[in-house]
């Protein structure tokens, strides 16, 4: 990795740190080591900063369309030498409202240079919008990138949602039951904490479906298969018809017990 160009240069004994858990959460360990020399003058340049792609929900977003009044922003950042997350990563909607994002960006496995930020809207009014996300590389060249969308009517394509049992313990299922069976339909499947952070995610594509579908069963874990710790959960399905070319988006929240 690359430290932060508006890091201390001061020459002196750093500590590194370790953290792991295991992947049934059931045991964990911690490390660090004090002993490591840190400090002194970059050596290389770097005047080139990150490259941003933004979408809406998914990567199949158009400039300017229409999305549910609930989207979740999704920012692909990459840069040869990293990004700077002791600057602030800001998401700012129409010029009003700004965010500082940076505990809603996530590296990629093993890279210091590729990251994904998601970052979940909640019950935004019709109308059109602006998003701005300005963010920096670990030699402080930042970049802004914009993307325009718009809130407008949605169309019904699902009578309700259920999700059994709620609350669960071990597992929970969630179904949707169509207004109309027959179609071709796709439905992406997230669940959030309630943070925004997304925990998991499905997405199948149900032709000539039936009026009742199961859409994904969850045990309660994160894309890790880390076992969550009790509390309040909120799932998000996003149903397409491929037939009619329609969305409509629901939610809820999932309970998990202590």
């Amino acid at each position: 990795m690359v430290v932060p160009k508006n890091s201390n240069p001061t020459l002196g004994r750093g500590l590194v740190q370790v953290y792991a858990v295991r992947a049934d959460s059931l045991a964990d360990a911690a490390g660090g080591n004090d002993k490591i020399w840190v400090g002194g003058e970059k050596i290389k340049s770097d005047i080139k900063p990150p490259t941003l792609q933004m979408y809406l929900n998914n990567e199949s977003f158009v400039e300017g369309s229409q999305v549910e009044d609930s989207p979740l922003f999704i920012a692909k950042l990459t840069d040869e030498n990293g990004l700077n997350t002791l600057q602030n990563m800001t998401l700012t909607l129409n010029d009003t409202f700004s965010v500082v994002v940076n505990d809603y960006f996530l590296a990629d496995k093993d890279s210091y240079q590729h990251g994904t930020l998601r970052y979940l809207f909640s019950k935004l009014p019709q109308g059109e919008y602006t998003l701005k996300l300005k963010v920096a590389d670990t030699y402080n060249n930042w970049i802004e990138g914009t993307l325009k969308f718009r809130i407008g009517n949605q169309v019904r394509l699902i009578s309700r949602v259920v999700a059994y049992p709620n609350p669960f313990m071990e597992q929970t299922q969630l179904q949707v039951e169509l207004l109309n069976e027959g179609e071709d339909i796709e439905i992406e499947a997230r669940i959030f904490d309630l943070n925004g952070r997304i925990l998991h995610t499905s997405n199948q594509t149900y032709y000539n479906s039936d009026k009742l579908i199961e859409v994904l069963t969850w045990n309660g874990t994160n894309h890790y298969h880390q076992i969550l710790p009790a509390g309040i959960y909120v799932y998000k399905l996003l149903v397409r018809s491929v037939t009619r070319q329609h969305l409509q988006v629901v939610g809820g929240k999932l309970i998990k017990p202590k």
